[in-house]
């Protein structure tokens, strides 16, 4: 999911320490014996039209704001009025969670890659 979304045109960073090209990769692999299914990615077009797109299209990620279970929840703090206060917290407006549950990898990556497709 991670190298995924890492490699599509819509999205401007991932940040999981399990990528190879996350800074703290190396001490991940001394201090970790594993990672979990949770992550976040930045859109490219950092606004609430973009972000609220990505959130309303995919249709196996439900909106939400736990840590997850067995289903796979997409969350975002932007709401469309605090995309200023979200920059004083230095946070990208186009930061988006991903809890990823149990369902299938490749349907999941498919239905993030319909959803940021819409973004593109």
């Amino acid at each position: 999911m991670a190298r995924f979304l890492e490699t599509h045109p819509a999205v401007k960073a991932v940040h999981y320490p399990g990528l190879q090209s996350h800074p703290d990769y190396e001490l991940g692999r001394t201090q970790l014996s594993g990672y979990s299914g949770l992550m976040c990615f930045e859109l490219k077009e950092a606004h609430f039209e973009q972000v609220k797109k990505v959130l309303n299209s995919t249709n196996l990620f439900q909106i939400g704001v736990s840590w997850g279970s067995f289903e796979s929840l997409i969350y975002s703090r932007n709401h469309g009025n605090n995309e200023n206060q979200l920059r004083k917290e230095q946070q990208s407006p186009g930061l988006v969670r991903l809890a990823v549950g149990m369902e299938d990898s490749n349907l999941l990556i498919e239905d993030l890659k319909q959803a940021l497709d819409g973004v593109i």
